[in-house]
């Protein structure tokens, strides 16, 4: 079962939390540049923004950052699998943002960020200049800059657990979503361990159903239901969310279950077919090897017709 259906989208709504994006960026980069950043110093100024509805209305997410007596800019690139032209796609966007954001005919700095969900091991080149042929022999001319790349199965599971937001839990149940047994003992550890405010709450319980229990056939009025009897409490949210889970994961494995029940039956089926259609073939080439021995024709020439062995042929006689 694939247990998420919304990668990026749950992602672009959790990082259009400014607390969060903070969080991130001096708790998991641990950039030093990024220390001192409050919520005040941040604007967003592009965003493929998700709506309540969880529906698309833009582009990439970008945010103006105050820096000194100006700012920089920050683009966060979400990927669940790997792209060869990723660097491509962001020295273009990059020089957009430049040029949408100039400042006295000066461009901003623009810091790119990849940040990596997907299954599979992927390490792209974090320098543009990799990717130059002869960029070595002319480095005045070779265009060049560097990515941060961060695939979220490296980020140490304490530094999640403790952290207490929802972009924080998000990533913890990420690293291990290609598994919905593993998804489901990581939510049931959570329990106890996290501690969320209201808005966080709020904010949990719309990612628990968009990102989650859509995925296990769960409608937005039983999800609504679920978490009103919950109270929001986040050690409810997570047990109910565990229970749906181990529902959808039972017939998941009944669908499986019936399915090749179903698959041996149908092979078993043509097997038996072919078995039949095999021996009803070998009788009828029978028949035709005793006619043409009543009629005296050799040996040879009955075998080479019916596809007998010269001894099946002798034991016709």
């Amino acid at each position: 079962m694939k247990t998420y259906k919304k990668y990026d989208e749950g992602y672009k709504k959790l990082f259009s939390n400014k607390e969060n994006l903070i969080w991130f960026l001096q708790n998991v980069l641990n950039e030093e540049r990024f220390k001192r950043l409050e919520k005040s110093d941040v604007e967003i100024i592009a965003t493929e923004s998700i709506n309540k509805k969880w529906q698309k209305k833009s582009s990439d997410i970008v945010y103006k950052i105050k820096y000194k007596d100006s700012f920089f800019c920050l683009t966060i690139e979400f990927q669940s699998r790997e792209d060869k032209k990723i660097l491509h796609r962001l020295y273009e966007y990059m020089h957009l943002i430049q040029l949408k954001n100039k400042v006295n005919g000066e461009i901003p700095v623009v810091v790119p960020i990849v940040l990596y969900n997907g299954i599979s091991h992927w390490k792209p080149n974090e320098q543009y200049s990799e990717i130059i042929l002869f960029a070595e022999d002319f480095p005045e001319y070779a265009q060049n800059f560097k990515i941060i790349f961060l695939d979220i199965k490296s980020i140490p599971e304490e530094k999640l657990i403790s952290a207490s937001n929802v972009l924080a839990i998000a990533m913890y149940i990420d690293q291990v979503s290609n598994n919905s047994e593993r998804v489901l003992n990581r939510i049931l550890n959570l329990r106890g361990k996290i501690h969320l405010n209201w808005e966080q709450r709020e904010e949990l319980a719309d990612w628990l159903y968009e990102v989650i229990l859509r995925s296990y056939g769960v409608s937005e009025e039983e999800a609504e239901e679920m978490f009103k009897k919950s109270g929001l409490e986040v050690d409810e949210m997570f047990s109910s969310t565990a229970e749906k889970i181990k529902q959808g994961i039972e017939r998941e494995k009944k669908k499986i279950a019936k399915e090749a029940m179903k698959q041996g039956m149908k092979q078993g089926m043509k097997q038996g077919m072919k078995q039949g259609m095999k021996q009803g073939m070998k009788r009828a080439m029978k028949l035709i090897a005793k006619q043409m021995l009543k009629d005296n024709q050799p040996i040879e020439l009955i075998s080479k017709y019916t596809g007998l062995t010269p001894e099946e042929i002798k034991r016709l006689k």
